[in-house]
Formats: structure tokens, sequence, C-alpha cells
């Protein structure tokens, strides 16, 4: 991104309500303080209990998120795609590129959250609106999160922690579904 394009990203961020965020120790919330590994299986837990939530949710309202490929997928094909392509794919696009353009142009707590959060869920728009409203919107702004927490320290161990968290709620997800078909 030029210089000016991110001159105007600062500027739209000032009418935003995000400056907040810059200031916002995220040290108050205990993250930075947990080891590595505790942060990953944290993050991993709240997505998979966020989405499940929203799973339960939307099965009383009757709204289905249909996920076309998976019925014609065997279960090696859903393990490999599922819990270590597809999160490989969607961190380094989603939050590893951003967090790299963000980081070398403008150190923006507030830009690097919502640059590492709104792109994973906009890109499962193609899943529909309550798959961007639900489960993806809590795993972007873990995402997100996470970039800010451990991308402060290393770009690399930033994503490192997301595509953890991202491969252990892929796999968790489809455990879970696993267990209820097979029930």
């Amino acid at each position: 991104m030029s210089a000016p394009t991110i001159g105007w990203l600062q500027y739209l961020l000032n009418l935003i309500p995000t400056r907040w965020l810059d200031r916002l120790d995220v040290s108050i919330l205990g993250l930075k303080a947990l080891p590595f590994w505790r942060y990953v299986v944290l993050m991993s837990a709240i997505c998979t209990a966020g989405a499940m939530a929203f799973d339960f949710f939307y099965d009383a309202l009757g709204v289905v998120i249909a996920h076309r490929d998976f019925e014609r997928w065997g279960a090696s094909e859903i393990v490999l795609k599922v819990i270590f392509v597809f999160p490989l794919i969607e961190t380094m696009l989603c939050q590893t590129l951003p967090a790299f353009i963000i980081r070398k142009r403008c150190p923006s707590n507030a830009l690097l959250f919502l640059a590492t959060s709104l792109p994973f869920a906009l890109a499962h728009w193609t899943v529909g609106l309550p798959m961007v409203l639900g489960p993806a919107l809590i795993c972007g702004v873990a995402f997100g999160l996470t970039m800010v927490v451990w991308g402060e320290k290393s770009l690399r161990l930033g994503s490192i922690a997301v595509y953890l968290i991202h491969a252990s709620y892929n796999g968790l997800l489809a455990g879970i579904q696993a267990v209820i078909d097979w029930l």
C-alpha cells in the first residue's frame, strides 16, 4: 500500500471509534501473561464454544449452514484440507499478509486488529451470512486479537499461534461432527 492509502486508512480509523484499541493494554485481559500453549488452547476452546453456541442458536431458528463439499469428501480428505491446508492458506492470506503490511507501514493495533479480523470473516461469505455473523466472526476476532498479542513479539509467532488455533478449532469441530454423525 502506498503512503497516501495508509494515511486515508488512518484518517478513517479516526472517524470510527476504534482508537481505544490502540490505547488498550491487552495485558489487562491477562492474555499476554499466558504461556503460548495455554493461549492457543484457550482461544481454540473459545472459538469452538462460540461456534457451537451459534450452531445451537441457528438450529433453534431452523437456519442451515451448508458445507457443500464435506458430503463429497472422505475422512482423510477432510482431515488434510480442513485441519492442515485451509487454515494454513487462510492464515497466510487473512492474517500474516495484512499484519506484515500494517506493521511495516503504520504500527496501529486498531488497524492491525481490523485488518486481521475482517478478511477472515468475509472470506467465509460463500458459506452464507449466518457463518459470517457467527463462527467466522468469533474466530476472526480471536485471530485478530492473537495477531495483536503475539504478533507484537514476532509476526512469525503470531502467525503460528493463529494457525494452531485455527487448525485445532477446525479439528475439534470436525471431530464433534463426526461423533454426532456416528450417533
